[in-house]
């Protein structure tokens, strides 16, 4: 999903000569100092964040990448929207179940509810068994 988010975010953005800004957050665990190094999830963010970084420029659409650790990974969303005045914010998420049930899970909740600007969810498509 995060390919068709982008896809979207990109013609947003190109049609209303703006920038894209996309953040990879890595949530760690209390037990944890906040910067703790974190190699794997961060050698995974950082190639995530290339080859979005390399599809905008493809585009021609003038994008920001920043790789983020934090606790909850809602409330380090809702800050970056806050800091740097999003107009718009595009959650892709995956068809997640929990205990058998759909779920939002934690972070798309918190933004829904916190964030100060328009929040687009793009949730992949049901498998035909769910």
């Amino acid at each position: 999903m995060d390919h068709h988010a982008l896809e979207l975010a990109s013609e947003i953005v190109k049609s209303n000569h703006g920038s894209l800004y996309i953040a990879y957050v890595i949530e760690v665990p209390r037990e944890l100092p906040l910067d703790a190094p974190v190699d794997t999830e961060a050698s995974t963010a950082e190639a995530a964040l290339a080859d979005m970084e390399a599809f905008c420029t493809r585009q021609k659409c003038h994008a920001f990448t920043e790789l983020l650790q934090a606790r909850q990974i809602g409330p380090a969303v809702v800050s970056e929207i806050v800091e740097r005045d999003a107009d718009l914010v595009i959650i892709a998420m995956d068809h997640e179940r929990r205990y058998g049930e759909y779920t939002l899970g934690d972070a798309v909740p918190y933004v829904l509810q916190h964030a100060p600007c328009a929040v687009w969810v793009m949730r992949e498509p049901m498998a035909l068994n769910s």
